[in-house]
């Protein structure tokens, strides 16, 4: 299988990321302010996953304005590469959701499991139904 030229600059522009912990994930308001987050992530063919409470600022960011940067920071969000710009979007597809959890499984290990277990536990005692965790998926813009 061959790769494309575009699949094969998004894997180059994501190289920066390589050994991080964390990504400082800049998503924007309405009024076009920035608000950055420092987060976990994983990469897989190119693109990023993210772990994130449902009702976020950034999941409410992003489900007006897509465009994102990221650079690679350290666990308080002070930013120690360069910035990437990117698409960001809220995973619906439990496939692709499982497989975002994987990836960030292998990266984190028993410290992600560890918390999406607390999460889960934690959802069980509320009344209303369904999971407040979600995935995002970001993809870098050539």
């Amino acid at each position: 299988m061959t790769m494309t030229a575009e699949a094969a600059l998004r894997y180059a522009m994501l190289r920066p990321l390589e050994g991080a912990h964390y990504i400082s994930l800049t998503t924007f308001r309405r009024d076009g302010t920035p608000v950055a987050t420092p987060v976990w992530f994983a990469a897989q063919n190119a693109t990023l996953f993210v772990y994130t409470e449902a009702q976020s600022g950034k999941v409410k960011r992003l489900r007006h304005t897509p465009q994102v940067t990221l650079a690679p920071c350290t666990a308080r969000g002070e930013e120690i590469g360069p910035t990437i710009v990117g698409t960001g979007r809220i995973i619906a597809d439990h496939a692709e959701a499982r497989r975002a959890g994987s990836a960030l499984a292998r990266k984190y290990g028993w410290r992600f499991r560890f918390l999406r277990a607390c999460n889960a536990l934690a959802d069980g005692f509320r009344r209303a139904p369904g999971s407040r965790w979600i995935y995002l998926a970001i993809t870098p813009q050539p």
